[in-house]
């Protein structure tokens, strides 16, 4: 994860987060994961792992520690 950020949807009061992604070969793209309510922590910058995406949307992100 290179960078994060968030948008919150003030007529909904959602909240969308867009992560940047760096890949092995160097490529990056970003991806917009929804909000989860207040009892998940989105990912931070700097977290490496492995990312499934469809299109534009991050599907799921496993840690790797």
């Amino acid at each position: 994860v290179v960078v994060r950020r968030s948008e919150t949807n003030d007529e909904s009061g959602g909240t969308s987060y867009y992560f940047t992604l760096r890949f092995d070969d160097g490529a990056e793209g970003e991806f917009v994961w929804p909000g989860q309510g207040t009892s998940y922590d989105p990912l931070s910058n700097g977290y490496t792992g492995v990312a499934y995406t469809r299109g534009p949307k991050l599907v799921d992100f496993r840690r790797l520690t």
